[in-house]
């Protein structure tokens, strides 16, 4: 390749290497001017894209060698923890060392790290990102735009596990939204590279490139949870006590 390298270029080029992971290649560019605060047509940051597929040797070398910044959010406001939910918890580890406030960020619908973590297509990573969440106090009563909570997402999601964990850690049922019980709580597909309502062929060789709906094996499992946490928030508040919260929660098996 002749001729200096373009901005445009440049920003291409280290985001297709920041996708891959190629943390040498990243460097390079960077040090050859390219942008190190470029972003994507969907206004992701190098750091976004490293979260998203966990790179963290790459993501380690932004923060401290570019100084990248976890709060730096796309056109959706999700910023690099939101996406870092959607893959593992050691990235999420890894940023909120570093930036303990990008952990409480909202996207631009309001919704928490609650909702990615519970986007994530592994129950038992969803289930880690959770506790951590917890314990770095992130409210689980927050409301988004849409008046759901963590535990809407967790009953969408069928995770009777991190339902129970949320309640132990007082989180509150509310009512939903008429109808909202049969529809979808998490966002349809949407492909992280490119917007599309589906996913293309290329993404759908990552998992964690989607916010995917419900598994289909959970689905007996969500409409169980969400029932149950509909009837706990029509009950009044001073006649559900902990220990009542625990028993329905028992008696759905």
């Amino acid at each position: 390749m002749e001729g200096p390298l373009t901005p445009e270029l440049g920003g291409a080029c280290v985001h297709l290497a920041a996708g891959l992971g190629h943390t040498a290649c990243c460097d390079l560019l960077l040090r050859a001017h390219a942008n190190p605060e470029s972003r994507d047509h969907n206004g992701a940051t190098l750091l976004a894209r490293a979260a998203l597929y966990g790179h963290t040797e790459l993501a380690q070398l932004l923060l401290k060698q570019w100084r990248a910044n976890p709060l730096d959010a796309d056109i959706m406001g999700r910023n690099a923890v939101h996406v870092a939910c959607l893959n593992d918890i050691r990235m999420v580890q890894l940023l909120a060392a570093h930036t303990p406030s990008a952990i409480h960020a909202r996207d631009a619908a309001g919704r928490s790290c609650f909702f990615y973590a519970l986007g994530n297509p592994r129950q038992e990573v969803q289930t880690r990102i959770v506790q951590f969440l917890l314990f770095c106090n992130s409210g689980p009563n927050a409301v988004d735009n849409h008046g759901r909570t963590a535990l809407a997402y967790a009953g969408q999601a069928g995770n009777r596990e991190v339902v129970s964990l949320l309640l132990s850690c007082g989180a509150r049922p509310r009512r939903m939204v008429q109808d909202s019980a049969s529809d979808t709580l998490l966002d349809p597909c949407r492909c992280f590279e490119c917007s599309s309502r589906s996913a293309c062929d290329t993404c759908m060789q990552l998992d964690a490139t989607l916010h995917p709906d419900r598994p289909l094996a959970f689905k007996g499992e969500s409409t169980q949870l969400l029932t149950l946490l509909e009837a706990m928030a029509t009950m009044p508040r001073q006649n559900l006590p902990a220990e009542t919260s625990r028993e329905l929660f028992k008696a759905f098996g």
